[in-house]
């Protein structure tokens, strides 16, 4: 556990340079070797993560020939085969995901922020242990999205939609992020953000996952995205939780910083985050596994913290509003490697380097 929060911490002392005039090309040196450390962290890991077996299970099958007994894009799957033919091992396939994975949202928080250690450190605290050290194949895919979202920004459809293609060839849930491109259309009241919420709030509470499954078939790739959650669903709604608190409290902000903020993107990410909450809400009472379409929309609050921070004059708010995010992010660290149903997969750390020794 220590080494785990030792990574959380040093996380919120590299990214705290954004709270302060240091020269950006100093900043960009540390912003560096941070992601060497991540990826690092991330990709040296040996049978640690809650998705490990299943992905050692996927390249163990292609290796052999024998069937996969996972419904997988073709995209990793090409990857895979990719990493046999040249004789790499599965550990060398984790390494290569990790460095690639944290590589595009680093690379896109220079190009979509402007303060690009803030988006960083939002993203960790939620998908650190998660995603970057278990569900890798998302992982990927929101590396994508995070590279679609500096054409969003740009107003530029075509990159836009080739980022979404090249995370949907990993992980098909992307493409649930395709309407972030056009919310530069939708102008919402504050009172319909609240109302938002609220709704998002009952429906924790009621199971509508027939209505949500017949919606799900309408949208691109559809049946297939359904065939996905169904089998990875467990079957219970989950409901309103306390990590809904944290998302609310997020959103609060985000919204009383709108009528300060007057950026077109702002808008545009605001929008998104609200988006996701509101579905985040519906599929918690519904069907649990859908709450991963979700993400790709929660993610962007860390570009829309960055805004806060950056359009925030006093250091002393920044230094608070800094310190609420980073203890985030140690509860966070703490509450995922503490889980009864997921310590056992990352307690203690292992590493393949001190495995072959």
């Amino acid at each position: 556990m220590i080494l785990y929060i030792s990574v959380g911490l040093l996380t919120i002392l590299v990214c705290s340079m954004d709270l302060f005039r240091i020269n950006n090309q100093i900043k960009i040196v540390f912003f560096f070797i941070l992601y060497i450390l991540i990826a690092l962290f991330a990709g040296l890991r040996d049978d640690t993560g809650s998705d490990w077996v299943t992905y050692e299970e996927i390249y163990f099958a292609l290796l052999n020939s024998t069937k996969v007994d996972h419904l997988i894009e073709p995209g990793y799957l090409g990857l895979n085969k990719a990493f046999i033919a040249f004789g790499w091992s599965f550990n060398a396939l984790v390494f290569f995901i990790a460095f690639v994975s944290l590589g595009l949202k680093f690379y896109a928080s220079t190009r979509s922020a402007p303060l690009f250690f803030i988006p960083i450190l939002f993203y960790l605290s939620y998908y650190l242990i998660e995603y970057e050290m278990s569900g890798i194949r998302q992982s990927l895919a929101m590396g994508f999205a995070f590279c679609s979202l500096i054409y969003v920004k740009e107003r530029r459809l075509v990159p836009f939609m080739l980022c979404i293609l090249g995370g949907a060839f990993i992980h098909i849930s992307i493409v649930a992020f395709i309407p972030i491109y056009f919310l530069d259309r939708v102008q919402f009241r504050p009172s319909t953000y609240i109302i938002f919420v609220l709704l998002g709030v009952i429906f924790a509470y009621y199971n509508i996952s027939n209505v949500v499954l017949g919606l799900l078939n309408l949208i691109p790739f559809g049946e297939f995205i359904t065939e996905k959650v169904i089998s990875y669903s467990s079957g219970k709604a989950v409901g309103f939780t306390v990590g809904h608190i944290a998302y609310i409290s997020f959103a609060i902000l985000f919204l009383y910083y709108k009528r300060i903020i007057n950026d077109p993107f702002y808008n545009i990410l605001l929008n998104a985050y609200f988006i996701g909450l509101f579905l985040s809400f519906i599929f918690s009472g519904s069907i649990d596994a859908l709450n991963r379409l979700t993400y790709y929309y929660l993610m962007v609050g860390g570009v829309l913290f960055s805004y806060i921070i950056s359009g925030t004059q006093h250091v002393f708010n920044k230094v608070v509003l800094y310190s609420l995010l980073a203890a985030f992010i140690i509860v966070k660290i703490v509450d995922s490697i503490t889980d009864p149903g997921g310590s056992r997969y990352y307690v203690p750390y292992k590493t393949f380097i001190a495995a072959e020794k």
